[in-house]
């Protein structure tokens, strides 16, 4: 009995899941299989696996990594790290800023770790590690500035550095513009061109649960298009 009914409740939402796609655009048809998908993901992942085997243009893997990169993306310690530096500091706006506050960060926790340990040797050795990395933050602002004022200059590839947003701020929107990218390959080549042009967009993608959740997406899409 409690089969059938199962069965019931599954052919409902596969009957709901079609009319939709006849008086949806594509796009927004996706997005209510998400949106339902991700309200019942993990405890109806069977359920969510199987009905989805009637619908070839969603794979069930690549609609798991997306509700998963949204799940881990607040359990990160890189992004809310970085979460963290975006709300509090908002002078800091470039790549090349952000790259010494970070090493300024962990100089001042080898500062303090080596205080609480009481290893004078290595307080030392941390505390000019931080004079230096606090110049790398002053030197980085300076010539930032000073690239405003030379126009000729800053459109150089090398000053990209000292004017850009950092990628740590954008990555999680970049992932999430990626993921659905690739939902809406539907061939092969699509696939190949898609991953060549999108290479430098993949690789500011730095959080290791959100690349890792990306590159499990691109294996599972690469996989499915070739079966």
């Amino acid at each position: 009995m409690e089969g059938l009914v199962e069965q019931k409740f599954k052919d409902l939402v596969t009957s709901y899941l079609e009319a939709l796609k006849e008086n949806l655009p594509k796009d927004a048809w996706r997005a209510e299989i998400k949106k339902l998908a991700f309200s019942s993901l993990p405890t109806g992942e069977d359920f969510w696996r199987d009905t989805l085997k009637n619908f070839d243009e969603i794979n069930f893997d690549e609609l798991k990594a997306e509700a998963d990169a949204t799940e881990k993306k607040g359990q990160d310690p890189n992004f809310l790290f970085t979460q963290s530096v975006k709300k509090h500091m908002p002078g800091l706006k470039t790549q090349v800023q952000f790259d010494a506050f970070r090493a300024s960060y962990e100089a001042l926790q080898s500062v303090c770790n080596s205080i609480f340990e009481g290893n004078k040797t290595e307080e030392e050795f941390s505390r000019k590690l931080l004079d230096t990395t606090l110049s790398m933050c002053k030197q980085a602002t300076h010539l930032g500035r000073k690239l405003e004022d030379v126009p000729e200059v800053a459109t150089s590839k090398a000053s990209n550095e000292f004017k850009r947003t950092p990628y740590e701020f954008e990555e999680y929107d970049v992932q999430q513009k990626l993921l659905e990218e690739l939902g809406n390959i539907t061939d092969p080549s699509g696939f190949e061109h898609w991953y060549q042009e999108t290479k430098e967009r993949r690789n500011s993608v730095k959080s290791d649960s959100l690349k890792n959740t990306l590159y499990d997406a691109i294996r599972a899409r690469k996989i499915a298009l070739s079966t």
